[in-house]
């Protein structure tokens, strides 16, 4: 093998290497890929020929973020926020200089990448060696995840919520999947234009891929594959010689199409889902249009230069009005307003102008020369960046790496050279040492007990807290200070210091001033000030009652689940817990829970209150009403309610079946059995011929184990006395086989299961016909 192709066939997998390593990557896998990343400049240096223009942009782009160091002159309202809150901010702009550092450091492996792709003299053959390398590669990630998914197998460093595959968030991983389906086919298109049957492997790798994005229930995935197929066609069928093949590949398109309507799934559903709803005014822009206009506001703090790269999710909580969701904000779904958010108009201004001299050589040079892949490059590399509108996939090593190397194929090819391994020259082996060092300073804390400031030791002191905390708290507190250091804004290293504070030093106030910055910058999360409160309650009551009703404040709508358990909480702090039940009792789903704490003269009086507040054909009242027939019947026994719902018959829609439940549970079959033989109607009965050589033919049936309907209902009707119970029950067995049994026989049946005592069963038929009543 050529040293040519063993450098392209290493580029391809180490482009598709962070969606091995989990697609988002961060801390420490960040590292492992800066590592891998330096091994391969160690053997294959990336060249600096890139166009003046190009290097200024690029460079500018790259430092432009370097502007959050400035020592801070001016202060913006969330520097004020923040100094209220007791936060000692450091002296630059940016409130967390070591989280920017953190994402400067992955700029900086991006741009390194960006070298070994774009500043390394590639010809045709070998780009396209690069392509084969990586779409084998993203293919077997595509064969992985189907497959992990089918037999419901969690892979290490994979953490999909949502769908399947590397990724958390599904619409990343369609992304990955489907723009590089279209490179895939364009390759199998390129491939057929010399006969070769590796095009078949290629169409192939392509149906796996869009397979893989309809599993994964992405509706953006599937949109930008059927999209993606569809344009490059057209435009190749603008330009294409023979005519044929272009329709033939329009006609692919076509199918694929097809076959998503088929298959469907979970992808087809939402899709269809947000049909319906962009016809009623919401869609894709439902929840993210309120994030846009918080994110405004923050934008407003700092137009020109932002508030910081790494700082968005932080301050975001010290502006967040109009989204009103329990759910924390990470990112504003939309890599545009996260870009202008964090650095400026001036830093999108910078990438603008990248975008725009990476993309133009597309439109230079020789349009022949690769057309196909170089349109469906671009195709590709232009659907990244519209999808960049409503969604984060730039900010994502894994479909952001892809995404250049789309952009790099779209380029004119260069001159076919001898290749000749690279001299190191200065600036390559700088570039290769930095790399590495970086590796070293995302993976160092992980593996070791190093202590970095970055966003690594941050993680690793957090997942450690809880069971460092037990056994040595003075160091699990000292690690946890350290971690704030580096994370102020971190609300979880905040909350953990607090917690600290306040078990181990005993310093009640000092905890406060943590909790409190805790639940500033996570301002939606119902159980923060809830477990805080849980905290709070053995020390000081007025804390707990202050939190708790933020708590109930933040959940809004659905507190009930929360109170419950508040009330469980406080069920031995009676000033406490009186509070919380006036709160109980005046949400209709826990007046069963007040009923329950009341004295017996208390109990009646609510109790009627509360029936009167309730309708009995409300049907989503009816699993509330059933807690008070239980309270009442645990208070003054099953036999009580049974005589109420008889005086009330309203009710009995809604009771009769709690109360023959409840006689069965205690083993009273008798008492359920006759509560329904007063309650319910006896049925209307069909008329056969009752002679008496009719009846004896019956009863023969009957004897000779038919299953005929009219045998048994004439033995069970007029003949009870004339067979045995064990007969009896037989018949009675093969009648209840049939499905189609009609009510009225049911009720025979419990009839003569009752008079021989058999109550147990009894309860069961006569229970089934009771619910056959539409009355009942």
């Amino acid at each position: 093998m050529r040293t040519s192709n063993t450098r392209a066939i290493l580029l391809g997998v180490l482009i598709s290497l962070p969606a091995w390593l989990g697609g988002d990557l961060t801390t420490w896998r960040l590292g492992v890929y800066a590592l891998a990343l330096a091994a391969y400049g160690l053997f294959f240096p990336p060249g600096f020929e890139l166009s003046r223009s190009l290097k200024w942009a690029l460079g500018l782009v790259v430092a432009w973020p370097l502007v959050g160091f400035i020592p801070r002159v001016v202060s913006t309202k969330w520097h004020g926020q923040l100094t209220e809150l007791g936060m000692d901010l450091s002296w630059s702009w940016t409130p967390q200089p070591w989280i920017l550092l953190d994402a400067w450091l992955v700029m900086l492996i991006v741009a390194f990448c960006f070298l070994c792709l774009f500043a390394s003299k590639l010809d045709l053959h070998e780009t396209h060696i690069t392509l084969r390398a990586f779409g084998v590669s993203v293919v077997g990630v595509a064969v992985v995840a189907l497959a992990s998914s089918w037999n419901q197998v969690d892979l290490p460093g994979w953490d999909p919520l949502y769908g399947i595959g590397p990724f958390p968030n599904r619409n990343q991983t369609g992304n990955l999947f489907a723009l590089s389906g279209v490179m895939l086919m364009a390759l199998a298109s390129h491939e057929s234009r010399n006969n070769r049957s590796q095009f078949l492997v290629w169409a192939g790798g392509s149906g796996i891929l869009f397979l893989a994005t309809i599993m994964n229930g992405s509706r953006t995935g599937v949109v930008l594959y059927l999209a993606g197929v569809l344009i490059w066609a057209v435009l190749h069928l603008a330009h294409a010689r023979d005519k044929r093949k272009a329709i033939i590949l329009v006609g692919v398109s076509g199918l694929c199409l097809a076959a998503f309507l088929f298959i469907g799934g979970e992808a087809l559903q939402r899709l269809t889902a947000t049909a319906s709803e962009l016809h009623v005014g919401e869609g894709l822009l439902s929840g993210r249009w309120e994030i846009w206009q918080d994110s405004a506001r923050l934008f407003s703090s700092s137009p020109l230069h932002g508030v910081g790269i790494g700082n968005y999710s932080e301050l975001f909580a010290l502006y967040r009005e109009k989204l009103v969701a329990e759910n924390r904000v990470i990112h504003p779904d939309s890599d545009y307003v996260w870009w202008i958010t964090e650095i400026g108009l001036l830093g999108m201004a910078l990438i603008g102008w990248a975008v725009i001299l990476v993309l133009a050589p597309y439109f230079k040079g020789s349009r022949r020369s690769g057309r196909r892949l170089r349109t469906a490059a671009a195709v590709a590399s232009i659907l990244f960046l519209v999808h960049a509108l409503v969604d984060v996939s730039a900010h994502r090593i894994g479909t952001l790496i892809p995404a250049l190397l789309w952009a790099r194929l779209s380029w004119p090819a260069f001159k076919s050279d001898d290749f000749q391994l690279p001299v190191t020259g200065k600036n390559a082996l700088v570039a290769v040492i930095l790399i590495f060092c970086i590796g070293i300073w995302f993976v160092l804390p992980r593996f070791t007990s190093v202590m970095l400031p970055n966003s690594t030791t941050v993680e690793k002191v957090k997942a450690d807290w809880q069971q460092e905390y037990q056994s040595a708290p003075d160091r699990a507190l000292k690690r946890m200070r350290y971690a704030a250091g580096v994370a102020p804004l971190d609300w979880q290293v905040q909350y953990c210091i607090g917690l600290g504070t306040l078990l181990h030093e005993r310093s009640p106030e000092k905890a406060w001033q943590h909790w409190t910055i805790a639940r500033t910058l996570e301002p939606m999360m119902a159980d923060l000030p809830y477990h805080e409160g849980q905290v709070w309650i053995h020390s000081d009551i007025a804390r707990t009652w202050y939190v708790w009703r933020e708590a109930l404040q933040r959940r809004n709508l659905n507190r009930s689940g929360l109170l419950r358990d508040m009330l469980e909480e406080a069920k031995d702090v009676p000033e406490l817990k009186e509070t919380l039940l006036f709160l109980a009792s005046r949400m209709p789903e826990l007046r069963h829970y007040v009923l329950s704490q009341l004295t017996p003269k208390e109990f009646e009086e609510e109790r009627d209150a509360y029936l009167a507040e309730l309708s009995p054909e409300n049907l989503e009242q009816r699993i509330v009403i059933q807690h008070v027939w239980r309270e009442w019947a645990r208070r003054d026994g099953v036999d009580e309610v049974a005589d109420y719902l008889r005086s009330h018959p309203e009710w009995m829609v809604t009771g009769w079946k709690y109360i023959v439940d409840a006689y069965r549970q205690q083993q009273q079959f008798r008492q359920a059995y006759q509560f329904m033989k007063g309650l319910f109607p006896q049925p209307d009965y069909p008329e056969i011929n009752t002679s008496a050589e009719a009846r004896r033919a019956h009863l023969g049936r009957v004897l000779q184990g038919s299953a005929d309907l009219v045998a048994v209902y004439s033995f069970l009707r007029y003949d009870r006395d004339s067979l045995s119970l064990d007969k009896g029950k037989a018949a009675i067995r093969m009648i209840a086989q049939d499905p189609q049994m009609p009510a009225y026989m049911r009720y025979l049946i419990a009839e003569y299961l009752a008079e021989n005592d058999e109550w147990n069963e009894a309860v069961g038929y006569l229970q089934h016909y009771g619910t056959s009543l539409n009355t009942f």
